[in-house]
C-alpha cells in the first residue's frame, strides 16, 4: 500500500504542483492586467476631466459665472456664443452671424454683448449697408468700455467703407518717426499688428528710445511682431524675464512648432495658473491635452 502510495506521489505531485502554480500565475496575470487596465481608465477619465473643466472654464468666460450655476437658457446663448465664434475663427461669416441671430431671440439685451462679433462677421461678408450704424449703435452702448478697442474697430470700418488708400502708410510714418512717450509706442505697435503691418513698421522700430525697451509691455509687442516677421530667436529675447499670459502663449507656439510637445504643454500650463479664464490660453490646451 505504502509503494502504491509513493508512485503515486512520484507520478502525480510534480504536475499537480505545476497545476497549482499555472493557476496562480494567471491569477497574478489577470491582476495585473486588471490593474493596468485601470490605471489607464483612471487616466483617462483624468484628462477628460480635466479637457472638460477647460471646456467649462471658457464658457464661464462669457457672462463672468461658473456654467453649473447658470440657467437652461443662459446655457443655450453660451453655447450659440460659442459656436458664433468658431464660425467666425472658420470663416463662416454668414453662419456667425445666424448664431447671434438666434442669441438675440433668445435675449435681445445681449446684443451689446454680441455686436462687435456681429460688426466684423458683417465686415468680412462684406454685408456693408448697416455695417457703419450697426458700429455706431454698437459704439453707444459699449462707450464706457475700452476706447482703443473702439478706436481700432471704427478705424478698420472707415478703411473698409474709405478705402482710405495710403492713410494708413502715412500714419504709420508721421507717428514712427519721433516716440514721445511711452503710451504712444504702446498704441503704435497695437494698431500695426491689428492692421497686419509689421512689415512697415521695421525700419521704423530703431527710432524707439532706450527706455522703452524697460517697458514689458512694449517689449512683449515687439516679441509679437518679430514672431509675425519669423525671427523666432528675438522673440525669445524680448521675452525674456517676462512671466504673462500672452508671453508664455507665444513661448508655447514656439514650442509646438519646434514639437517641443512636452515643454510646450508645460508653458501653457503656467499661462493657465495665471489665469485660467484665458480663453486663448484654454484653445490651446484642449489642443495641447489631445496631442501629448
Amino acid at each position: 500500500m505504502r509503494r502504491i502510495l509513493l508512485i503515486y506521489l512520484l507520478i502525480f505531485s510534480p504536475f499537480d504542483g505545476y497545476a497549482v502554480g499555472a493557476k496562480k500565475y494567471k491569477s497574478v496575470s489577470s491582476n495585473i492586467a486588471k490593474f493596468e487596465e485601470q490605471k489607464n481608465t483612471d487616466k483617462y477619465s483624468e484628462e477628460f476631466d480635466y479637457v472638460k473643466k477647460l471646456y467649462l472654464n471658457k464658457f464661464s468666460l462669457i457672462n463672468g459665472q461658473p456654467f453649473e450655476n447658470q440657467t437652461p437658457n443662459e446655457k443655450a446663448i453660451m453655447f450659440l456664443w460659442q459656436e458664433s465664434i468658431e464660425q467666425f475663427i472658420e470663416h463662416q461669416y454668414s453662419s456667425s452671424i445666424k448664431s447671434i441671430t438666434k442669441i438675440l431671440k433668445y435675449d435681445s439685451t445681449q446684443y451689446r454683448n454680441v455686436c462687435y462679433l456681429l460688426v466684423i462677421n458683417k465686415f468680412y461678408a462684406n454685408d456693408l449697408i448697416n455695417l457703419k450704424s450697426d458700429f455706431e449703435k454698437c459704439k453707444e452702448l459699449n462707450s464706457k468700455d475700452n476706447n482703443f478697442s473702439l478706436f481700432i474697430l471704427e478705424s478698420i470700418i472707415n478703411k473698409k467703407l474709405l478705402s482710405p488708400g495710403r492713410q494708413m502708410d502715412r500714419f504709420l510714418y508721421e507717428n514712427g518717426q519721433e516716440f514721445d512717450n511711452i503710451d504712444n509706442i504702446i498704441s503704435f505697435l497695437k494698431i500695426a499688428l491689428v492692421f497686419d503691418e509689421h512689415k512697415k513698421i521695421e525700419r521704423l522700430l530703431p527710432n524707439l528710445p532706450p527706455a522703452a525697451y524697460e517697458s514689458k509691455t512694449i517689449r512683449e509687442l515687439l516679441a509679437f511682431v518679430f514672431f509675425r516677421l519669423g525671427e523666432k530667436e528675438k522673440v525669445k529675447n524680448f521675452l525674456q524675464n517676462i512671466n504673462t499670459v500672452n508671453s508664455n502663449n507665444l513661448l508655447a507656439t514656439l514650442l509646438i512648432n519646434e514639437k517641443k510637445y512636452n515643454l510646450s504643454l508645460a508653458r501653457l500650463l503656467v499661462s493657465y495658473n495665471i489665469n485660467s479664464f484665458s480663453e486663448a490660453t484654454i484653445d490651446r490646451l484642449i489642443v495641447m491635452t489631445i496631442i501629448s
